[in-house]
């Protein structure tokens, strides 16, 4: 990890995502964990069985888990514009990639933040 950023376990991850979750908010709120994908990768697995046990619901409301990159890329498929993401990608043409991906995740967070 880069210099200013401290290590956590899951465990202190999963706490201070349970403390946030406590916290009235006036909208909706995305939360982020950055790090090592093989670390990713297995705290990805617990964050979700926890979430899809309800261990962060409370009196505020549901907490929910979404898999970003999964959801991108089916909005992608679903919209028509995966194919030509995947070729702009193959090309190396990244600012028109990043074009179709950013205006993607916008969509999806718009979309999810819609139908709650």
């Amino acid at each position: 990890m880069e210099a200013g950023y401290k290590t956590l376990s899951s465990g202190e991850i999963l706490q201070r995502l349970a403390a946030l979750f406590q916290i009235p908010v006036y909208d909706r709120c995305v939360y982020c964990v950055f790090g090592p994908y093989e670390r990713l990768r297995r705290f990805q697995k617990r964050v979700k069985a926890e979430v899809e046990k309800g261990s962060f619901d409370n009196s505020l409301g549901k907490v929910e888990y979404l898999s970003v990159s999964r959801a991108v890329l089916d909005l992608m498929q679903e919209k028509g514009v995966y194919d030509r993401a995947a070729q702009l990608a193959d090309q190396r043409r990244d600012d028109e990639f990043r074009a179709i991906l950013s205006n993607s995740f916008r969509n999806l967070l718009t979309a999810r933040g819609e139908s709650r």
